[in-house]
């Protein structure tokens, strides 16, 4: 039995341990930021595809300890070519992440190879809360092929400063 329990342990143990949050290294005054931005042949490629530019910057709210996921996203097309959209997503110990007024959720996880995955669940980027004045919103859904994954790179400290949502 003894022998049993401990193969247990064994297996159960480091796999809790690797299954750390990706704000652990996140402090109130050191965010992490990660991003990417797709060729032309990246996005011709993957035509379901709609994102071409996508910055993502991992915050502590120490005042109140929340994980906090601003995002900025650059559509692709003549009509969005330069307006970027924000969204600001609240997250978990398990680094679920969910929008506020039913806004919609993300995943995060980190990859072997210190890319940040977000896994698009459909979250609001623009509007959203029913505001006086606000438009229905601009959802981002998660189409297979397309928005769903994405898999983004560290970005230098100066980088962090330029993904803030802005009211």
């Amino acid at each position: 039995m003894a022998a049993r329990l401990s193969i247990f342990f064994l297996f159960v143990f480091p796999m809790a341990a690797s299954a750390a949050s990706v704000f652990d290294k996140v402090t109130g005054d050191q965010p992490l930021c990660y991003g990417r931005e797709y060729s032309d042949v990246v996005m011709k490629a993957h035509p379901k595809q709609t994102v071409q530019k996508i910055q993502a910057k991992l915050e502590k709210d120490t005042q109140y300890n929340q994980n906090i996921l601003n995002i900025e996203i650059t559509l692709k097309g003549v009509k969005n070519r330069y307006k970027n959209y924000r969204a600001m997503l609240f997250c978990d110990q398990n680094d679920d992440c969910f929008g506020e007024c039913d806004g919609g959720s993300a995943k995060l996880s980190l990859l072997s190879d210190g890319r940040l995955q977000l896994t698009n669940n459909g979250f609001i980027i623009q509007g959203g809360c029913g505001g006086e004045g606000e438009d229905d919103g601009v959802m981002l859904p998660p189409t297979p092929g397309g928005d769903d994954v994405f898999k983004l790179t560290k970005l230098p400290s100066a980088f962090c400063q330029k993904v803030e949502l802005r009211e």
